[in-house]
């Protein structure tokens, strides 16, 4: 599967049906999201995993944590 990481700008709707998104490559898209993906997760400044071709959110990347930071 071919993927591209872009981070949640911002909801355009109350039920997070669409979404603005800022890909790693520096263009924003205005993305719909997968069925299976917790919407409630995301939120302004999430990490997801976007489709290639359709730009659709396959999944919501969990936070990277410092263990430096957070032991």
């Amino acid at each position: 599967m071919h993927a591209i990481i872009g981070e949640v700008l911002r909801p355009l709707d109350n039920e997070r049906s669409s979404m603005i998104v800022k890909a790693c490559s520096g263009p924003r898209y205005v993305v719909g999201c997968r069925s299976k993906v917790d919407k409630v997760k995301l939120t302004t400044g999430t990490q997801v995993v976007l489709d290639m071709i359709t730009l659709t959110i396959m999944q919501a990347l969990p936070r990277e944590v410092d263990s430096v930071v957070y032991n």
